[in-house]
C-alpha cells in the first residue's frame, strides 16, 4: 500500500495537506486518486472480513451450545472408560471440539464458510455445523451411541441434530427474507419492462424458496440464498 500516512485522511483533509506540498497539480490529483482507491478497497476488505466473521459466529453458536450440553453430561457422570454411555459422550465431545478448532482456524485464515462449503461440496450448503462432519466420523459416533444399553425412562442423547437456537433462527430468517424480497422486487420490475420465460421461472423459484423458509421449523437452520433453500428439493 502506498502513501499509508495519508490513508486516515478524509478527501478534504488530504486536499488541504497536499495543497501545502511543493508539487504539481497533476501529482496532487494522482495521490488523491490513489489514496481514494486504496481507502475504498480497504473498506471493502474490512466489510468482507466482518461478514465472514459473522457467518462463522452463526455456525459456532449452535455448536457451542451442543458442546456445553455434552460437557455438562460428562461432568454429571463419573469417569468410567468401560461405561458405553461415557465413551459415547466422550467420543462425541472430541468430534465437537475438533470441529470448533477447525472453524476457528478457517476464520483466522479469512476463509468464507459459504465459499469453503461449496468447494468441499458439503450437504445443505454447510449452513449447520453438523454438515461439516464427514459421514465416516458421524457413523463412528452413531455406533458409540447405539452401543449404549437401553434403560427405561433414561434420556438418550442424539448426536448431530440439525437445530439452532430460536433467536438465531429468527435473525437468519429475517436476513434471508430481506434479501429475497429485494430480489423479487427487482425481478418483477424487469419482468414488467421485458418479460421472459427465464425471469418468470426464476421469480417462481424464489417465491417457492421464500415459502419454504417462511414455514420452516422455528429451530431449523436457514440457508444463505434462495438457491440453498431449494437445493435439497
Amino acid at each position: 500500500m502506498k502513501y499509508k500516512h495519508y490513508m486516515s485522511y478524509t478527501p478534504e483533509e488530504l486536499h488541504n495537506v497536499l495543497s501545502k506540498r511543493r508539487m504539481t497539480d497533476h501529482e496532487r490529483e494522482y495521490i488523491k486518486k490513489l489514496v481514494a482507491e486504496q481507502q475504498a478497497q480497504l473498506k471493502s476488505d474490512n466489510a468482507k472480513r466482518k461478514q465472514i466473521g459473522l457467518y462463522w459466529r452463526e455456525l459456532r453458536e449452535p455448536l457451542t451450545l451442543e458442546r456445553k450440553t455434552v460437557r455438562a453430561m460428562l461432568n454429571y457422570k463419573a469417569k468410567d472408560e468401560d461405561d458405553p454411555r461415557y465413551m459415547a459422550l466422550m467420543g462425541y465431545a472430541i468430534v465437537l471440539d475438533a470441529l470448533r478448532g477447525r472453524f476457528d482456524g478457517y476464520e483466522r485464515d479469512k476463509m468464507s464458510p459459504v465459499k469453503l462449503a461449496k468447494e468441499k461440496n458439503l450437504e445443505n450448503g454447510g449452513i449447520h455445523w453438523s454438515d461439516w462432519i464427514p459421514h465416516k466420523v458421524k457413523a463412528n459416533v452413531y455406533g458409540l451411541f447405539e452401543a449404549i444399553p437401553h434403560r427405561a425412562r433414561a434420556k438418550k442423547k442424539e448426536p448431530f441434530i440439525r437445530v439452532i437456537p430460536f433467536e438465531l433462527h429468527v435473525q437468519l430468517k429475517d436476513r434471508f427474507l430481506r434479501r429475497t424480497e429485494a430480489q423479487i422486487m427487482e425481478l418483477e420490475r424487469l419482468i414488467h419492462i421485458e418479460p421472459t420465460e427465464e425471469r418468470t421461472d426464476t421469480l417462481r423459484q424464489i417465491k417457492q424458496a421464500v415459502n419454504k423458509v417462511l414455514y420452516s421449523a422455528p429451530n431449523a437452520p436457514v440457508p444463505y440464498t434462495w438457491h440453498g433453500a431449494l437445493s435439497n428439493d
